[in-house]
């Protein structure tokens, strides 16, 4: 996603892809970004429709949050979740900043 230095974003990441059946993500979720030097907020597991690339993200298939920090460069933000199934899934979303 193209973001600009010095902006705040809201994002979700969409885990629907990679959840089985009917399982939900559950918990709090995880979060891991490269490099250094992004403050990443509000993370929890949506509870409202989101909509992502022009899909609807229902509650609990993917997580939001907040990002400030962003300098000129290229990030890479994980995002780990737990299922209400018990499994662990990874999903990831990467930032293109320019100045």
């Amino acid at each position: 996603m193209p973001v600009n230095a010095g902006e705040t974003i809201n994002d979700t990441i969409d885990f629907e892809g990679l959840l089985k059946g009917d399982e939900l993500a559950t918990g709090t979720p995880v979060v891991t970004f490269n490099p250094a030097g992004l403050t990443i907020s509000l993370i929890a597991v949506n509870t409202a429709n989101q909509v992502v690339e022009g899909r609807i993200v229902l509650p609990g298939e993917g997580v939001d949050y907040r990002i400030t920090g962003f300098v000129t460069g290229l990030y890479k933000v994980e995002i780990t979740i737990t299922t209400d199934a018990s499994s662990v899934r990874i999903g990831e979303a990467w930032y293109e900043v320019c100045g």
